[in-house]
């Protein structure tokens, strides 16, 4: 984010107690006692006390209000003074296929769920239509969790169970992992958005506008505008989910239709007249790491695994949308620098089978694909 550095503390809300009581006690008559414990001293004490509070509450003011270093819904406030509003965390929303006997209906309001353990509760998701099994034995039905956020985003093949059994029904499963959910937008993030508002202002429908535009409707992480792609009066949006993943089909169609609605060009939307825009997803790019590691005393193969997969899910995601390539030494720095791993074997280490930089078309964003760490 950019430099949105707290300034200095004004001097005169630097002084303590003492500071501020040395001067109340300096302006006391000459004849009057302003030893500790005398009566000049005690009746002013308190009030120093309670100017050093009040100033401290000046500066927390100062804090809530100022960007840089305010938070939650007071940074909602900064916000909504300029027209910038947080987003709402989205529920998860994808489809999940069912084997059973021709005919059979699964009606709209069923629920599904993963299966609960010892440490994780089930995450329920809701059927959102009504669909009958074909002659394949098969259909394919959308779901939306039950719970706003990442607490959809599951895994494939972990929502197994109906939680009502319906006749007919032999099996469920989502077959692919989920991404759609996201949380509620971060303070950073959010601020991120603000700033973008301050610093590249707005004009009739210039490249800042149209990203704007984008990154305004729930769900979308970030966007990238190419104009005059397809012809004069084009314009084409190209953006990410909150989660810096690939956007869904829903997604899209939010985003054109704030930006420019059926039917195009006719300013129905936030565009302007005579402006076709077209929205699309970012394409995932996924790397697959391969790596010969030394593990430190103390620390499993599986461990630093997950450690480091954390680690580079947080590089990936960064670098959508802000780089033209993957860095091969960026990686190996990460892999030295997780937490269990005292080394690694330097020609050991490929990305996407390779010993290079990856690089990134105008429209892909990386993904974390198969990680395989040996020893």
């Amino acid at each position: 984010m950019a430099d949105v550095t707290m300034p200095a503390v004004p001097d005169f809300l630097k002084e303590d107690t003492d500071t501020i009581h040395a001067r109340m006690l300096s302006k006391a008559p000459s004849d009057v006692s302003t030893m500790e414990g005398d009566f000049f001293w005690s009746i002013t004490r308190p009030v120093a006390e309670e100017e050093y509070k009040h100033r401290q509450l000046m500066m927390a003011f100062i804090k809530l209000v100022y960007l840089g270093t305010s938070y939650d819904g007071y940074l909602d406030l900064v916000g909504a003074a300029i027209g910038v509003i947080r987003k709402d965390a989205t529920k998860t929303k994808d489809t999940i296929k069912i084997k059973g006997v021709s005919g059979t209906v699964i009606q709209s309001g069923k629920i599904a769920s993963t299966v609960s353990t010892e440490d994780n509760r089930s995450i329920e998701f809701e059927f959102i239509e009504t669909k009958t099994i074909d002659d394949t034995g098969i259909a394919e039905v959308q779901v939306q969790c039950t719970q706003a956020g990442i607490v959809g985003n599951v895994k494939a093949n972990t929502i197994t169970i109906l939680t009502t059994p319906i006749n007919g029904v032999q099996s469920i499963v989502n077959d692919h992992d989920f991404t759609s959910g996201t949380d509620v937008e971060s303070n950073d993030d959010y601020k991120r958005r603000i700033l973008e508002k301050l610093q590249k202002p707005e004009t009739s429908g210039n490249k800042a506008q149209y990203k704007n535009w984008a990154k305004e409707v729930t769900g979308v992480g970030d966007a990238k505008v190419t104009p005059l792609w397809n012809g004069n009066g084009t314009v084409k949006v190209t953006i990410i989910n909150s989660n810096k993943k690939a956007a869904d089909s829903e997604l899209v169609q939010k985003v054109k239709d704030y930006i420019d609605p059926e039917p195009e060009g006719k300013g129905e939307g936030q565009a302007p007249i005579g402006a076709v825009c077209t929205v699309v997803s970012a394409v995932e790019k996924a790397m697959n790491i391969t790596a010969t590691v030394v593990l430190a005393n103390g620390y499993t193969l599986q461990q630093v695994q997950d450690n480091f997969n954390e680690a580079i899910q947080k590089y990936l995601s960064d670098l959508a949308f802000n780089s033209t390539y993957i860095s091969y030494a960026k990686v190996g720095g990460i892999l030295l620098s997780t937490d269990g791993i005292v080394d690694y074997d330097s020609d050991s280490l490929t990305l996407n089978n390779g010993t290079s930089n990856i690089a990134l078309a105008d429209e892909e964003i990386p993904v974390v694909g198969t990680i395989s760490l040996g020893v």
